[in-house]
């Protein structure tokens, strides 16, 4: 099926940064350093983005993939098969940075 052409007008222009400097709220941000589709890479440029703000706390999981879930990169898209539950270590930091 090909792409929707209205979310590519959608997003046409979009610029993630530049609007993530316009949010002031608290934020979270979370990677699993086996993630094949958001690489490491980007974790560095969001930290730029969000570099000098106090409010933004970042985490990264070894041995976890896009979903929060055990995985390797070399595996890519094949890790999605093997069902599996959120890593209880993501679930507890995002519960504690919602409680604190």
């Amino acid at each position: 099926m090909p792409p929707n052409p209205y979310w590519w007008d959608d997003i046409k222009g979009y610029e993630p940064a530049k609007e993530a400097k316009l949010r002031s709220v608290d934020m979270l941000i979370l990677q699993g350093e086996q993630d094949f589709q958001v690489p490491k890479e980007s974790l560095l440029g969001w930290k730029e983005v969000y570099k000098g703000r106090t409010n933004v706390d970042f985490r990264t999981y070894p041995g976890l993939t896009h979903l929060f879930t055990k995985g390797s990169l070399d595996k890519g898209i094949q890790n999605y098969l093997n069902a599996d539950n959120v890593d209880k270590q993501v679930i507890d930091d995002i519960a504690n940075w919602i409680l604190n």
